[in-house]
């Protein structure tokens, strides 16, 4: 419990050994509850994020791809430059 009080200064002595406490009481319910959370597909992964090796979410890169609206600008400043001349 030391350990968890050094790393988190903020919390209290009595709210980790109440979290210790529930768990040790609940593990086999808690510990079912995130293997199911762990099985579901996650709204997170639909989304483009992607669970990495440290247990967190980070969002896919896709490449970049040319929006439209760029390549028409291109083509309307062609059609000015052709005009001007």
């Amino acid at each position: 419990m030391n350990d968890i009080l050094h790393h988190y200064p903020h919390l209290r002595a009595a709210w980790v050994h109440d979290a210790i406490s529930y768990y040790l009481d609940h593990s086999d319910e808690i510990n079912k509850e995130l293997a199911e959370q762990r099985a579901a597909p996650n709204n997170l992964e639909k989304m483009g994020f992607k669970l990495d090796k440290s247990g967190f979410y980070i969002l896919r890169q896709e490449p970049k791809k040319h929006s439209p609206s760029h390549n028409g600008n291109k083509r309307k400043n062609e059609r000015l430059k052709a005009s001007a001349k």
